[in-house]
This record gives C-alpha cells, sequence and structure tokens, in this order.
C-alpha cells in the first residue's frame, strides 16, 4: 500500500520543490526521517501543504506506522494486518493520522471534570440531584491518596439517598466512526 505518486524521477522534480535543499537533493527516506519528528498536527495542517512531493510522502501508510513508533504508540501485528488489508485506504490512513496526532480519543480519559473540581459541570443529575456535592476535601476520611494520580483533593459526595451523575459520550462525535470502532476493536473501560 502507499502512493506510488511520491516514487519518481529525481529529474522531474522542480528545483523549487521541497525535495531539494541547497541545489541537493534531500531522499525521501531522509525526509521521512525528519518530518517523523515533526508534530503531527503541523504534518496534516501545515506540512503537507508545502508541496506535492511532500504532501506525496505525508500520505504513504509507511511514514504514518514510522511515526507512531517514533511517539512510542504500539499497534499489534493484528491491526497492523488489517490497516493494511484494508479496502478504504482513506479510512487507513485516518486512523493512522488520528492514533499520531492523538485526535482520535484512545487511551484518555473522556469524563469531563471527573474528580468536582468544577462542580456539578458536565455531569446529569438523576434522582435527588440536591443531595450530591462537591467536597474540596474530603470530610470525615483520610484524605485522597497521592497514588490514586488525581490533579486535586476534590471529591462528589452525597447523603444517604440514592443519587446517580452521569455524562454522555458520542464517539462518533469524537471522531471514532463505525469504520474505526470495527476495525480497532476497541475496549472502553468505565471506572470512577
Amino acid at each position: 500500500m502507499g502512493n506510488t505518486n511520491s516514487v519518481r524521477e529525481i529529474e522531474d522534480i522542480p528545483e523549487d520543490n521541497g525535495a531539494r535543499f541547497r541545489g541537493k537533493v534531500v531522499p525521501e527516506e531522509i525526509l521521512c526521517i525528519i518530518f517523523s519528528f515533526v508534530p503531527a498536527k503541523d504534518l496534516l495542517h501545515s506540512v503537507t501543504l508545502v508541496c506535492k512531493y511532500w504532501h506525496d510522502i505525508l500520505t504513504q501508510y509507511h511514514f504514518w506506522f514510522r511515526k507512531l513508533e517514533v511517539e512510542r504508540i504500539a499497534l499489534s501485528d493484528e491491526t497492523k494486518e488489517k490497516l493494511l488489508s484494508l479496502d478504504d485506504e482513506r479510512s487507513a490512513l485516518y486512523i493512522l493520522q488520528g492514533l499520531a496526532s492523538r485526535y482520535l480519543p484512545f487511551n484518555r480519559n473522556l469524563i469531563k471534570n471527573p474528580c468536582g473540581a468544577d462542580g456539578l459541570k458536565y455531569w446529569k443529575c438523576q434522582h435527588n440531584r440536591n443531595m450530591i456535592t462537591v467536597e474540596s476535601e474530603p470530610i470525615g476520611s483520610d484524605p485522597i491518596p497521592e497514588e490514586a494520580g488525581l490533579p486535586t483533593q476534590h471529591c462528589f459526595v452525597t447523603s444517604y439517598m440514592i443519587s446517580c451523575r452521569t455524562q454522555t459520550f458520542n464517539l462518533k462525535k469524537l471522531g471514532i466512526t463505525p469504520v474505526v470502532m470495527d476495525l480497532m476493536k476497541l475496549k472502553i473501560y468505565v471506572c470512577e
């Protein structure tokens, strides 16, 4: 897979193209190494616009697999095979670029205001909303241990009555299309 347009004769590349530096031709392999250390968002929004040659490099699978390695984002062999065998090359490229730029919300908490530092903002409360409150530090119990990795000591508290708070996420709006779900077989963890 990959774009075959990038394999061109050096003579066909104009002098003002990104393949040349001070009159010398920069091999594609060197450009790939350099690009792999550029932030993915810059690659997608700026670098691909420099010239057709750079665009062709940045729309090849092998580059984005390398970029994921540099970013230390591991893909299983099974996922790599699935990506390489996809009939829809644009979807596979979208997934690779999304993983590298971290605009696809993988391996991160999607819950907004998880510890209540902003009160009940982002939370939908059911059953006795007025019975849920936030304490800046737990009252009547031990502080939250540092190993929990929470940014503050804020915590939700409730009385003896049943109450419930929820947040809803639309994965499609977050960029996770049905194709991404089918291919990646995402595991979704929900915990507090």
